[in-house]
């Protein structure tokens, strides 16, 4: 499942779709999250009863960067915004996902550079295989950056489940000699130079021919 949206036709999307009373003051980062989770269950991806079930690996490049700006913006004006202190926390928007669904799997948040998604995805993989849990929704996001230059960048989101496969004797990942779940290829980094966590996840998947965003992924 992808989602690429402006901040502003995300607040838009938010509302309209995700419709949650209570979190109506949280940051483009927990919305977009949101967002996408209800386009899960929405397109029937996941349903209501797996989504509790699941555990969540996600990635995301430098976390909440409008909030750390907020709060810097705040001090810088003698103004104390402790919310936006809270909400530039990386684990808040699933935090946010775990209070609005009622989430009782494990939530994970993978942060560092363009290779956040990539770990994320290879943690939850390692988790399907061991059978630590039996479905694990993952992927990354990344929301602009305005000390970075990104103010006009749009809100990137790529979401992928992953979950035991049915079929006994059937290949995780498509390979006839899978071993194990898949890792970062230190030979051929291609996808670490890719600035963008999202883009560097999608030329990983492509790159491994393990599964096509935007349908689930049997493990």
């Amino acid at each position: 499942m992808e989602v690429e949206e402006s901040v502003a036709s995300l607040g838009q999307a938010y509302a309209r779709e995700v419709r949650w009373a209570q979190g109506f003051r949280v940051n483009i980062d927990s919305r977009l999250i949101l967002l996408g989770i209800r386009r899960l269950l929405s397109c029937k991806i996941i349903s209501d009863g797996e989504l509790r079930a699941a555990a969540f690996v996600i990635g995301c490049r430098l976390g909440a960067m409008d909030s750390y700006e907020s709060f810097d913006d705040g001090l810088a004006q003698g103004r104390d915004v402790p919310l936006a202190f809270a909400y530039a926390l990386p684990s808040m928007p699933l935090a946010c996902a775990s209070i609005c669904h009622s989430l009782r799997g494990v939530t994970y948040t993978v942060t560092g550079a363009g290779d956040a998604g990539i770990r994320a995805f290879s943690q939850a993989a390692a988790l399907v295989e061991s059978g630590a849990a039996g479905m694990v929704v993952t992927g990354c996001w990344e929301s602009p950056s305005a000390t970075a230059g990104e103010g006009n960048a749009s809100c990137s989101l790529l979401l992928l489940v992953l979950e035991e496969e049915e079929v006994a004797g059937s290949d995780a990942y498509g390979a006839d000699d899978y071993t194990g779940p898949p890792t970062m290829d230190e030979d051929a980094p291609t996808a670490l130079t890719v600035q963008s966590s999202v883009a560097a996840l999608k030329r990983f998947l492509a790159r491994n021919s393990i599964a096509a965003p935007g349908a689930s992924f049997h493990a």
